[in-house]
């Protein structure tokens, strides 16, 4: 599986995971998709580790919040 695919995948998985957590507790998603985002990211479990990377996903989660 390409690289890209993979890590896409792999953030759904994480961001699912998360909400489902937050949603238990009573959080909101917002706070859920964020903790998910710092927990993938370069700077947490550093999942996805290109900046360029990191840059295009996030432009693609934008675009599906249009």
């Amino acid at each position: 599986m390409d690289e890209s695919l993979r890590d896409v995948v792999l953030i759904f998985l994480v961001a699912g995971a998360v909400l489902y957590a937050f949603q238990r507790v009573g959080l909101p998603a917002v706070v859920g998709l964020l903790v998910a985002g710092v927990l993938v990211g370069p700077h947490g479990l550093a999942v996805v580790r290109d900046q360029a990377q990191v840059e295009r996903l996030a432009d693609l989660g934008i675009l599906l919040l249009m």
